[in-house]
């Protein structure tokens, strides 16, 4: 009896642990997670892995938990293997996280001190073995802080080094990864580093096929051919297209060609930068001033004439004019292109083909206009050429939910039922919601006093400032979250089946008086483009609708749709 005790004892004094490792350049050993992996597996084997919560217990690694990145910079928040983690500890799926090195983590101050708060409220203990670092020791916070601080000045001075770099091998025209099509580069320098054979000062040279294409491209718009045109002659002449996986030439790519000053032997670099805004994490393309820029001219790299050159440019611009004019850009447009022609009607992009998935689009504007296959009718890679009008499509639309949805009890139950057991649900965990707002607000007060602070004492940096605005951005959100959940009433939340049904009928009394206004909506409403299929002398339209972006706000949205298939004539 005994000894089961005492085996039922010793298994319980086992934390759960997980392993992180990464390194971040091609030009590191393809090993060096693994050396990390067996290095920490080592240490925590012989107790040398000292963990201030789990002090009495032993630590075991979980196979399932070991999760690598390989040559994938620490500035990237969207690897999978640190995604997996941030997961993890979000599920409370282990007790403890190793890693070699803080900065195998993440090298940016914002996300360092984000994980530290990720790890503080799911109580899960992280220990740097090298740093010999646990996330509960009292003064762990300021080396945080100071960590990240110093990874953020690194990857600052390494992204100088690196545009230096580049910048000398743009000055001498060599290849900085900008090679549109009709270009290949090939090293001149081959060096062994670490034992790797690294090849280096790339020179751009003109791919003789390639560049024919380009060629061709350039003339036909010359004599006065569209990119349609070229894309489908293109196609049926089963020239590659620029990406080998590419469902055949497009007109974005031609597009991009006829405007690229590469062809005639204009090489710009510096001409951009990038950035990651602090409040979405998207990196973010910005102009450089002109007197930055590094402008090399080589005939040696020159496909086009100037002639040609100049005839193309003169086309775009006129054809440019001509569309402002007749499509001007509309500033409230819902999503995507503003300028965006085929967003003018109802059901514009939210249609696609049965047979290879690509978008219907308005392909003629008689008789109201026709909905066709893009890629059969623009790209000629799709032999669905069937045409329905935009018209008739819409009115069997509107008519459907007007005959089928608005009247079903059925439909009318279920969204009204739906709404309420969420509504329900967010209520009941209202108070605890509110507790944890006001427990992070507390804590982001205190940190954006300390780091006011630290900059009131001269150390003024961007790294400091853009953790600062991470802080103010989420402060706003739980300011903006409690006060919502302070205006919450019972009563006044919940639906009836009637109420469902009148704003379900004004959805389609809007749609069918003032279609062209209402695109955005079809988009909301539809979880996915409706497909639509010839079938005998019809043709069937299914989807599935989503009512929840009709019935309430964006925060609550109906989890199950209702599926529908009008069919209309052709």
């Amino acid at each position: 009896m005994g000894q089961a005790q005492n085996k039922i004892k010793a298994l319980k004094l086992v934390a759960k642990a997980a392993v992180y490792s990464r390194y971040s350049s091609e030009m590191q050993a393809s090993c060096s997670c693994q050396d990390q992996i067996d290095r920490i597996a080592d240490l925590a084997k012989n107790d040398q892995v000292v963990s201030r919560q789990f002090t009495n217990h032993k630590i075991a690694i979980a196979p399932d938990w070991i999760c690598t990145d390989e040559a994938v910079s620490g500035r990237k928040a969207g690897r999978w293997g640190y995604q997996k983690i941030l997961k993890g500890i979000r599920e409370k799926a282990f007790d403890l996280l190793l890693v070699d090195d803080l900065s195998r983590l993440t090298r940016d101050l914002g996300g360092l001190l984000d994980l530290y708060q990720l790890l503080k409220h799911h109580d899960i203990e992280l220990i740097s073995v090298s740093d010999r670092l646990s996330s509960l020791d009292p003064n762990a916070k300021i080396f945080f802080t100071v960590r990240g601080m110093i990874s953020d000045f690194g990857n600052d001075i390494h992204a100088e080094r690196t545009l230096r770099g580049m910048e000398a091998r743009a000055r001498n025209l060599f290849s900085t990864g900008q090679k549109p099509h009709g270009y290949g580069s090939r090293p001149t320098i081959t060096e062994n580093r670490k034992g790797k054979e690294v090849k280096s000062h790339f020179e751009i040279f003109i791919i003789p096929e390639q560049a024919e294409t380009v060629q061709k491209i350039f003339k036909l718009y010359s004599e006065g051919f569209g990119v349609q045109c070229i894309a489908k002659k293109l196609n049926e002449e089963k020239i590659p297209p620029p990406r080998p996986n590419a469902h055949g030439w497009q007109t974005g790519p031609i597009h991009r060609f006829l405007t690229n000053e590469k062809y005639i032997g204009k090489w710009v670099f510096k001409k951009h930068t990038f950035s990651t805004d602090p409040d979405t994490g998207k990196r973010v393309k910005k102009p450089r001033p002109r007197h930055e820029w590094i402008e090399k001219h080589c005939e040696a790299l020159r496909i086009i004439p100037q002639t040609i050159w100049d005839k193309v440019q003169s086309i775009l611009a006129e054809n440019q004019k001509t569309a402002q004019k007749r499509f001007p850009k509309n500033p409230k447009a819902t999503w995507g292109n503003k300028g965006r022609v085929d967003n003018r009607y109802l059901l514009s992009g939210s249609l696609k083909c049965h047979k290879c998935n690509g978008a219907l689009v308005t392909v003629s504007g008689r008789s109201g206009g026709y909905y066709g296959c893009v890629n059969a009718n623009r790209h000629g890679t799709c032999d669905n050429r069937f045409l329905t009008s935009r018209v008739k499509l819409e009115r069997a639309f509107i008519q459907y939910l007007s005959e089928n949805i608005v009247p079903s009890t059925e439909v009318i139950e279920y969204a009204t039922q739906k709404f309420n057991a969420l509504v329900r649900q967010y209520l009941q965990r209202g108070p605890t919601r509110k507790n944890e707002l006001e427990t992070e607000l507390k804590k982001i007060t205190t940190e954006l006093n300390r780091l006011v602070e630290f900059i009131v004492q001269g150390n003024v940096s961007e790294a400091v400032a853009g953790a600062i605005k991470q802080r103010e951005t989420r402060k706003t959100r739980i300011s903006e979250e409690l006060a919502s959940l302070a205006r919450a009433d019972d009563k006044k939340l919940f639906i009836t089946p009637h109420y469902v049904q009148s704003r379900l009928a004004e959805m389609v009394k809007n749609l069918s008086s003032h279609a062209d206004k209402y695109n955005g909506l079809v988009r909301e409403i539809l979880q996915e483009p409706l497909i639509i299929e010839k079938l005998d002398n019809k043709y069937r339209l299914k989807g599935m609708l989503n009512l929840g972006n009709i019935l309430c706000s964006d925060n609550v949205l109906l989890a199950s749709p209702t599926g529908f298939e009008p069919v209309l004539p052709p």
